[in-house]
């Protein structure tokens, strides 16, 4: 079942989702690379949150050990 944070993540990666990316990751190459994939075409860039946001591959940060549980 989704938390309140995923659903967060969800709506913030189809509005804005360098920020999704950010939240999610940190200011790490991840991050850059939504930046451009956004620069190219804001498709790409939501593509790229959403499998963040979903697939949950990302860095190790916070928020990950806290999902992880």
């Amino acid at each position: 079942m989704p938390t309140v944070t995923d659903v967060f993540l969800f709506l913030i990666s189809l509005i804005l989702p360098p920020l999704a990316v950010l939240i999610m990751d940190g200011c790490r190459w991840m991050f850059v690379l939504n930046i451009i994939l956004c620069i190219f075409g804001w498709f790409p860039g939501i593509v790229h949150a959403l499998i963040l946001c979903i697939g949950g591959w990302h860095s190790d940060s916070a928020l990950i050990e806290h999902r992880r549980y």
